[in-house]
């Protein structure tokens, strides 16, 4: 897997592990493609409640996903397993919320907000600056993962509504504040590059 689109995933720390320690026999777009596919069919087997076929939907996702990050073999296509993994996570948490209704809805709306903020910030870093978020960052906000299985347990333990305000919250300080820090940073080394550009007469007509 290329450094990019290992950074494109937004692993948590236990898949992290996982990928540093093991490599599967097999291709990471079928079984991210599969994990995906077991997530819809668990949540639409419970319509509106949250019973056995979503949680097993949503484990498989998360373990089946999670370990095609150390799959051997690479595909050309691998470019769409990042986008299955973040439609596996919006929709496990939007339809987790949207069962449980209000405030949970708004609750669910805004950490989204915040985590698709944070995977844009990823894809332009890497462009514009050729560097991703520091590997703490991503572990300190749980990883596209993390964040599925602790919104799946908050429902479990009927505290969902708690778990998406302290999610929301903390992942809102923790992405916001470094991407304001990374881009200011970025934005101060250009203006002194150009600087000294102009001052060595780079430009001149």
């Amino acid at each position: 897997m290329t450094d990019r689109l290992a950074a494109y995933r937004d692993d948590g720390p236990l898949t992290r592990l996982a990928v540093d320690r093991v490599r599967l026999p097999v291709s990471e777009l079928p079984l991210t493609i599969g994990a995906t596919a077991a997530l819809v069919a668990g949540l639409a087997a419970d319509g509106t409640t949250t019973g056995t076929p979503s949680v097993v939907g949503i484990a498989t996702l998360v373990l089946a996903g999670g370990l095609a990050g150390a799959a051997r073999h690479r595909s050309r296509a691998g470019w769409l397993v990042p986008p299955l993994l973040r439609a596996g996570e919006y929709g496990a948490i939007a339809v987790l919320a949207h069962r449980a209704g209000q405030p949970a809805q708004m609750l669910a709306y805004v950490l989204l907000a915040v985590v698709a903020f944070h995977h844009y910030d990823i894809v332009y870093r890497l462009r514009h600056q050729g560097i991703a978020p520091p590997r703490i960052i991503t572990a300190l906000g749980a990883g596209w993962d993390g964040r599925t299985l602790l919104v799946l347990v908050a429902t479990l333990m009927d505290v969902l509504t708690q778990m998406l305000a302290g999610l929301a919250v903390w992942c809102c300080l923790l992405f916001l504040s470094e991407s304001l820090r990374s881009w200011s940073m970025f934005a101060r080394d250009a203006t002194g590059r150009s600087a000294v550009g102009l001052d060595a007469g780079e430009g001149a007509i």
